[in-house]
């Protein structure tokens, strides 16, 4: 065989899985360590291709990196020496520069205790450096600051004055014949002139839209004035809110002389830009709307709406690949029904500069590859000429071009980041046919320097490693923020079972052994009973520490919690109803164990000051959600008075109200905006999560919120036909999102056709449809496609196919495709006794004339939750390397029938060798799989894998199968897998057992030596990884 060749078949082998980052340190051991020399740089070089293609969103929440250390607490080091010299007469620019790198750490509990009486130089030099690092400071230290720059300027009249008489005004007029108004630019009843606004910078977007509004009200308002002045302030207000962008856009409006319809104002907006009212494009000029696309190319925000209402606006009539390639990033507001009117000549002619464009929805980048392979044959080395478009194609075309050739085309950019659109079907296909290698194995583990270099692989050592290295390695291992949260519990048990060999450690300890401690480590150690040998006077440092770590890594069940926010409240001597704003900022994230007693015990003003806090706490119990409802019904105005305001203020914790609270608040475009915009950053997940870690809050009662107030502000300007008296618009739907769930079945039905196809990419994600609405929808795309509907019709469809009953489906599925079935099979329904007939039809049209020893690994990473219906039989005719290659794909899958887990398993077993030799990254491709398991096999998991299972196999194995386990494995199995451990499992226990398994969770500290087991392999193999690293850098 051909040194190439051989290559080729080796690299095929160890890619036969795409890998998650977890898993790449365990894996490389596994399938490379005797193929180590046969690496080449051309090889390496198409490995980071390959992990290129690897999922990026890997792990849970850190907890022990910088954002996790902006602490609640007040002033430490360096920040008490900032606070104590803004007061000083002098200038602190040379101090200011000794902290640089510092700053971004800055706490909002220290900007809180910021003196008022700050010199105007020093608060000038300051807010110059703040915001030069405003993107890397905790979110509510920007908060602080502007309160604080609020504060110094508003404190009384009279001071206020006093301080404005000092200030220079340097910025010259854009028209000279303008002169700011007496006051400095004074907007009315607002402390923000043209200087204050300057100097504040950034930070404007944490001022209330009252504040906003204030100055931007009057002709010659501060918002004109700083448009007039030479500032670049609008270039770099990137985290404008829509409501503002709109406030600031009225502010303009209001100006005697400032016209944003004006191609020389447009040209000056800034970010402002980036929120053009849609309805004023009509009044545009060309050169205009040529000015307009200049500035929105700027923009970071999603811009399509307004691309969208341009095309409109110019009636846009594409004949040429000219025309096409004029639109540049405006191409993705074309609609698809638009986009298939294109000839496909002059989507060739066009594709030099749609290949760079980003933002094109599924449906838009389908459209376009299927016109261009019409005229053209593509192949793996034409990838590069399609770049972002490139996640349009299907796996089955994937799958016919050859490995090097496609690996050799991600090595383009643009090509790369398609990967982040693609389906799991059509990454498969792309890994299924490449090509890797690793270089060489050097430099040595046990090191900090090396270790440090681990980045993202550092989660795939297990405990048992952690308790061999040495504690400076340990801690660099857990200052890296990838670590999981078992990870974390093994550092610190390790860390704390170094230093307990002194019998009386905790009894003696010194702020010295304090500052050596992680705020990670206070997740899980020390225990409670040790806390109380601190000596009181240093309890307080202890509690700053406590208060900054991550409770979320502990389950909501966990005694821990309590038990850290207990100690905290009696080092301090804190009671709630006694409590002030600082004692409330500064226990932290120990507010989210406070009790319903405690939140009604709490004033308003501290409760108000501890909102951000509660911000982050994530999903509550239903008597903890009724304390926080009635307490925010006391502390803020009447939800008839509500304003943007209080909605960005309370954001996540909208979801303690309820729908009939929501209906007070007032309905207006403000409003709706706000909403969606708090929406916007709830982002659903169909994969398990652990019940007790589940921090999603519930925010259907915003939904519907949204959804009414849209139909109210839009049914004044809607003409309805008799028959459809509300008929949901294209707009309206992609407005919605999962709002679209609310609509009724016959407002799903008035759907126009055109409407329809060009919301599809849209409608297609909701997961709220219930049967009815789905067949309504299938309904419409059977009326929208015609009788002859496609595979790729059907495949556009995607959740919107569970409408179609058996005959239909039997009439329409004839021949469906692999990339028919991977669009179609990530729905949990299809699993299901009710969608039983309907999924084995689909299967049995698939198929064809092929048996399941058929199936490559593509099919059956395709076939998703279809694979759950096959037999027991069937499932053991599949080829067991075809199962290896896509066992990560189906151990996704939560299959709901223990049989077809079982049977899933025995092919495992098939693949992998017996349970006993499983290791952790077997345990994690196999995840669900894992849960056929049989009591006799359990227990011969070895104990360093078991916290490798995934939290949705614990979820689904038997309580009976589930006591099997032993003790040694409970104690080990981690916190995320204790949170999915059902009660029935927990029921099903010894008291032994149960105790061990609680551990993971904080209930108590682990007896020595847990885990501590051979860890020779997995040291080799971190020395894989460390060579790999090394390398590839």
């Amino acid at each position: 065989m051909a040194a190439d060749d051989h290559m080729m078949q080796f690299d095929y082998n160890f890619w036969k899985i795409p890998l998650s980052k977890d898993q790449i340190s365990l894996l490389i051991l596994e399938k490379v360590w005797t193929k180590l020399k046969m690496g080449h740089k051309f090889q390496v070089i198409i490995f980071i291709c390959c992990l290129c293609l690897i999922d990026h969103t890997t792990g849970m929440r850190g907890g022990n990196g910088k954002d996790s250390k902006q602490g609640a607490g007040r002033c430490q080091g360096w920040e008490i020496n900032l606070r104590n010299n803004l007061t000083d007469p002098g200038n602190i620019s040379d101090y200011i520069n000794d902290f640089y790198e510092n700053i971004s750490d800055l706490s909002p509990g220290c900007v809180r205790t910021f003196s008022l009486n700050v010199t105007h130089s020093n608060l000038v030099e300051l807010m110059n450096l703040l915001n030069t690092k405003y993107d890397n400071l905790n979110p509510g230290t920007r908060k602080q600051i502007y309160k604080w720059v609020e504060g110094t300027y508003a404190k009384t009249p009279e001071s206020r004055m006093k301080t404005m008489g000092h200030i220079q005004n340097e910025r010259k007029s854009k028209n000279q014949d303008e002169k700011p108004e007496k006051g400095n630019g004074k907007g009315k009843n607002s402390f923000i002139t043209l200087d204050v606004l300057n100097i504040l910078g950034r930070f404007i977007v944490q001022a209330p839209t009252s504040t906003l509004k204030s100055i931007s009200k009057g002709n010659d308002n501060t918002v004109c004035q700083l448009f007039k002045s030479s500032s670049d302030l609008l270039d770099k207000l990137f985290d404008l809110t829509p409501v503002q962008a709109r406030i600031f856009l009225n502010g303009l409006d209001n100006c005697t002389d400032v016209d944003t319809t004006n191609e020389t104002v447009i040209v000056e907006l800034g970010q402002l830009a980036c929120f053009y009212p849609t309805k004023q494009l009509k009044s545009l000029r060309m050169n205009a709307i040529k000015a307009l696309q200049d500035k929105l190319h700027n923009c970071t925000r999603n811009i399509k709406k307004i691309y969208q209402a341009l095309l409109e606006v110019t009636g846009v009539n594409i004949l040429s690949a000219e025309n096409l390639k004029d639109l540049g990033d405006a191409a993705i507001g074309l609609k698809i029904s638009q986009l298939s009117n294109i000839t496909k000549e002059v989507v060739v002619g066009a594709v030099e500069v749609l290949k760079d464009v980003r933002g094109w929805s599924k449906g838009q980048a389908k459209v376009f590859v299927k016109k261009y392979m019409e005229a053209e044959n593509v192949t793996a080395n034409k990838l590069k000429k399609l770049g972002y478009l490139s996640f349009g194609f299907g796996a089955k075309t994937f799958s016919k071009f050859k490995g090097q050739e496609l690996l050799t085309a991600f090595t383009d950019e643009e090509v790369l980041e398609s990967v982040n659109f693609m389906l799991p079907v059509q990454k498969k296909s792309i890994m299924k046919g490449s090509v890797a290698a690793i270089d060489r194995v050097k430099n040595q583990l046990n090191d900090v320097k090396n270790i440090s270099k681990l980045k993202a692989v550092v989660k795939g050592i297990p405990c048992s490693l952690i308790n061999t290295l040495k504690s400076d390695v340990v801690k660099a291992l857990a200052n890296n923020p990838l670590v999981s949260s078992n990870q974390i519990r093994c550092f610190s048990i390790k860390f704390f079972k170094d230093k307990t060999s002194n019998p009386n450690y905790f009894n003696n300890l010194t702020s010295e052994d304090i500052n050596e401690f992680l705020i990670s480590y206070m997740i899980f150690q020390p225990d409670i009973n040790e806390l109380k040998l601190i000596p009181q006077a240093l309890c307080p440092h202890m509690v700053e520490l406590i208060s900054q770590a991550n409770l979320t890594m502990l389950p909501r069940s966990s005694p821990r919690r309590k038990e850290l926010l207990d100690y905290a409240t009696n080092c301090l001597n804190l009671t709630a109803s006694a409590m002030t704003e600082d004692d409330g900022n500064s226990l932290g994230s120990l507010v989210c164990a406070f009790s319903p007693d405690d939140i009604n015990n709490l004033n308003n003003t501290v409760f108000l000051a501890i909102v951000d806090q509660l911000r982050e706490c994530g999903r509550f119990d239903e008597t903890k959600k009724t304390a926080l409802r009635q307490k925010i019904l006391s502390a803020y105005p009447p939800l008839s008075e509500w304003t943007v305001d209080e909605l960005t203020e309370l954001r996540s914790l909208l979801a303690v109200l309820t729908y009939e609270d929501f209906k007070s608040i007032p309905n207006n475009e403000d409003i709706q905006t706000a909403l969606l915009e708090i929406l916007s950053a709830h982002k659903s997940t169909r994969n398990f999560v652990p019940p007790d870690f589940d921090n999603s809050p519930n925010v259907s009662a915003l939904y519907q919120k949204v959804f009414s107030t849209l139909n109210s502000t839009s049914q004044s300007r809607r003409k309805h036909a008799t028959d459809c008296p509300k008929r949901p618009t294209a707009e309206e739907i992609e407005t919605l999102g999962e709002a679209n769930s609310l609509w009724t079945v016959e407002q799903l039905s008035c759907i126009s056709v055109e409407d329809f196809i060009n919301s599809l990419d849209t409608l297609t994600e909701v997961e709220g449809f219930n049967i009815a609405q789905l067949k309504a929808l299938k309904s419409k795309a059977l009326e929208a496609f015609g009788m002859n509907i496609s595979n790729d019709q059907l495949a556009s469809l995607k959740k919107i196919t569970l409408g179609f009953d058996e005959s239909e489906v039997t009439q329409y599925f004839t021949a469906p495709d692999i990339d028919t079935i991977g669009a179609i099979s990530d729905y949990q329904e299809w699993a299901s006794t009710e969608y039983s007939k309907q999924a084995k039809t689909i299967m049995k049209n698939f198929l064809g004339q092929r048996s399941d020893s058929q199936l490559s690994s593509t099919d059956l990473v395709g076939m998703g939750y279809f694979l759950c219906t096959r037999s027991s039989d069937e499932i053991k005719n599949i080829n067991a390397t075809a199962y290896s290659t896509a066992a990560k794909e189906i151990g996704e899958t939560m299959c709901p029938n223990i049989e077809t887990l079982t049977a899933l398993k025995n092919k495992a077993v098939e693949a992998f060798s017996s349970v006993d030799t499983w290791t952790g990254t077997q345990l994690q491709e196999i995840g669900v799989v894992a849960a056929g398991l049989s009591k006799e096999e359990v227990p011969k998991l070895m104990t360093s894998a078991v916290s490798f299972l995934t939290p949705g196999a614990v979820s689904k194995i038997p309580p009976n199968v589930f006591s099997a386990m032993t003790v040694e494995q409970l104690r080990n199995l981690g916190p995320q897998n204790y949170g999915a451990v059902t009660d029935a499992q927990k029921a099903a226990l010894s008291q032994e057992k149960l105790q061990a398994l609680k551990e993971n969770a904080g209930f108590e500290r682990a007896i020595d030596n847990a885990g501590a087991i051979s860890w020779n392999p997995v040291m080799i193999l971190t020395l894989l990884v460390l060579s790999l690293t090394a390398t590839l850098h």
